[in-house]
């Protein structure tokens, strides 16, 4: 790397993170709701008393990798929310690093430049870095997930494989909807056509081989306390309950104990078993109900994509930056899509997390992870623009 290019990466750091410490340092709201949970996870792996919920006993309501990286925080600095944000201020800018060296690798210059411009400015992004979510780092993770598939794409080496094994394990450990994420990784080997079948069917293999060792101890740990397999939490059931059965017609809202579906699953001790009871449930109801499910469907569609940003930003805000991107997100999404194979892996996330999205729900928060790409593409389709406009000026000229 040239001095030119270490100049640019600094730049964008430095820019990034000064943004993100400016708000941050104003930030002294205490975590409430899922934020909540997580610090007081975090605080009880910190005090050497483990992944316990507040009566003491073991459990795995939260996929254990943020716990455990605000325990580390706590260890070394105290119960600081500030530091838990300067921190994740530092992994954000590193996220503005990140985009900027995929958009030059997939296309251009000039629309890493461009997407990492809008990632140091864009609010929600900035925002990340105050709220004790797992949002941030998941971020993060895909980010250096999608670099490495770039990596595979244009060299299939084993050492690039064993790092996109652990880093898609750390994912699951951290969000629950990356469970597919390896089956979707997939075609980026396939697509490469660096050597044989054989070749390729080998580097995924350690891909997934990593993948698993990487949640081996989780699971290994769940299978002691509850005696079935767990790969991630318990939750999925009560998640996908609140997503089929919004209360009050809104995803992600607590269901109460008045649900007599909810009311009778309280009644199963086992929280694998009840998960499952709630999973069957689902089943049941989108195949009786499939006109009921295509409309719910379509409504998880419009809350993923929704310009209005009430988890992170809060509030009703409405984010402009979004809206004003959305014509030249088409453009670039257009143009990625012409050229599929080759860049599969910066419409990857988008296509993975509309997908989960169906099956649970989407909202601006859970669509953060994917932004990044959605700036990339973004700023594909305003260099197409400005192409256009060249071309027509000068045939004007002409």
């Amino acid at each position: 790397m040239n001095k030119y290019n270490t100049c640019i990466l600094v730049l964008i750091f430095l820019l990034a993170f000064i943004i993100r410490l400016m708000f941050v340092l104003q930030m002294n709201e205490s975590p409430f709701s899922d934020a909540s949970g997580y610090n007081r996870l975090g605080l009880s792996i910190s005090e050497g008393r483990g992944y316990v919920d507040n009566s003491g006993a073991p459990h795995c309501l939260y996929p254990p990798f943020y716990p455990f990286f605000l325990s580390i925080i706590y260890t070394l600095f105290g119960h600081s929310y500030v530091a838990v944000r300067i921190f994740q201020s530092i992994l954000g800018a590193f996220s503005c690093v990140l985009i900027y060296l995929i958009g030059k690798r997939m296309f251009t210059v000039g629309v890493g430049a461009v997407a990492s411009f809008i990632s140091i400015v864009y609010l929600p992004f900035i925002k990340s870095a105050e709220l004790l979510l797992s949002e941030l780092v998941f971020t993060f993770l895909l980010l250096l997930i999608v670099f490495y598939l770039l990596k595979i794409q244009e060299n299939m080496n084993f050492r690039d494989s064993i790092i996109l094994g652990l880093l898609s394990g750390i994912a699951l450990l951290t969000r629950s909807m990356a469970i597919l994420l390896p089956l979707f990784i997939l075609p980026v080997f396939i697509y490469s056509r660096k050597g044989g079948l054989l070749y390729i069917l080998k580097r995924y293999i350690v891909v997934l081989l990593f993948f698993c060792l990487t949640m081996a101890p989780w699971i290994i740990r769940n299978y002691n306390i509850y005696h079935h397999f767990v790969p991630t939490s318990v939750e999925g059931g009560m998640t996908l309950w609140m997503s089929y059965f919004p209360t009050n017609g809104v995803f992600g809202v607590t269901p109460t104990a008045e649900d007599p579906v909810i009311a009778e699953s309280y009644k199963i001790k086992d929280p694998v078993l009840r998960n499952r009871f709630l999973v069957k449930k689902i089943i049941d109801f989108i195949w009786n109900n499939p006109k009921e499910f295509l409309a719910l469907e379509l409504k998880k569609v419009l809350y993923f994509w929704a310009p209005f940003d009430w988890e992170i930003v809060g509030g009703r805000w409405f984010n402009f930056e979004y809206v004003a991107m959305l014509p030249f997100i088409a453009i670039g999404i257009f143009f990625a899509i012409k050229g599929f194979r080759k860049n599969y892996p910066v419409l990857l996330p988008i296509i993975y997390f509309q997908i989960m999205a169906l099956i649970f729900y989407g909202s601006p928060r859970f669509r953060l992870p994917i932004e990044p790409f959605i700036f990339i593409l973004a700023a594909t389709g305003i260099f197409q623009c400005y192409g256009w406009m060249f071309d027509k000026r000068r045939e004007v000229q002409e």
